[in-house]
C-alpha cells in the first residue's frame, strides 16, 4: 500500500462515515483491484456504490477517485519493477560470477534492511509495538506471498510470548482457523 494513501487514511479514519470507511477498508485489503480495475468492477467486487469510493477520494482530499488510484498504481508498480529489478540483478551478478551467491545475497538483504530503516513510519511502529505489547491476543494472518513469512514469524514468537497465534496455517482459510481463535480467546 502507499504510505502516503496510509496516511491520510489514518489520519482521518475516525472522522470518515460507515460507508467511507467500508470504502476504505475495502481499499486497503485489496489494493490490486483498487488500483488497476475499473471503478464498476471494485464496487461491485465490494457492495459498495461508486459514489462512495468518490467521496472517501475526496475525505482524503484528493481530486477524484482517479487521482487516488494512480497513486495506488505508481507504488504498486514502483515495488514490483523495483523487487523484479533487484532480482534480476542478482541472477546476473551471480551468473556472471561478479560475486559469489552469499555475498550477492547479503549485500541484497543488508540493502532491503537499509530501505526498511530509511522508509518506516518510526511513529506509526511506536504505536503498533506499545499496542501489541499489552494485547490479550496477537492474530497473525498471512495471505499468498506473506503466508511463510507470516508462519515462520508465528513461529519465532512462539518462543517468547503465548499470545500470538495463526489464523490459519498452510494455506488453508481464514474461516478454518476462526473456531481454533474463538477457543483461545475465551
Amino acid at each position: 500500500m502507499n504510505a502516503k494513501f496510509e496516511a491520510r487514511l489514518q489520519k482521518r479514519y475516525g472522522d470518515l462515515s460507515g460507508s467511507l470507511q467500508s470504502a476504505a477498508d475495502f481499499i486497503t485489503e485489496n489494493p490490486i483491484d483498487a488500483a488497476t480495475r475499473p471503478l464498476r468492477h471494485v464496487s461491485g467486487e465490494s457492495g459498495i456504490s461508486p459514489a462512495a469510493f468518490s467521496r472517501l477520494a475526496r475525505a482524503l482530499d484528493y481530486e477524484d477517485f482517479a487521482e487516488l488510484r494512480e497513486e495506488l498504481r505508481v507504488k504498486i508498480s514502483d515495488r514490483v519493477n523495483r523487487f523484479a529489478d533487484r532480482a534480476e540483478q542478482l541472477h546476473h551478478d551471480h551468473s556472471a560470477q561478479n560475486a559469489h551467491f552469499i555475498d550477492a545475497h547479503l549485500a541484497a538483504c543488508q540493502s532491503n534492511l537499509q530501505t526498511l530503516v530509511r522508509d518506516i513510519d518510526r511513529d506509526a511502529l511506536d504505536v503498533a509495538v506499545d499496542r501489541i505489547s499489552v494485547a490479550r491476543k496477537v492474530l497473525l494472518l498471512g495471505a499468498l506471498g506473506s503466508t511463510g513469512v507470516v508462519e515462520y514469524l508465528s513461529y519465532l514468537a512462539n518462543f517468547c510470548a503465548e499470545n500470538w497465534m495463526m489464523a490459519s496455517r498452510m494455506g488453508a482459510s481464514l474461516g478454518g482457523g476462526l473456531p481454533d481463535l474463538m477457543s483461545a480467546t475465551f
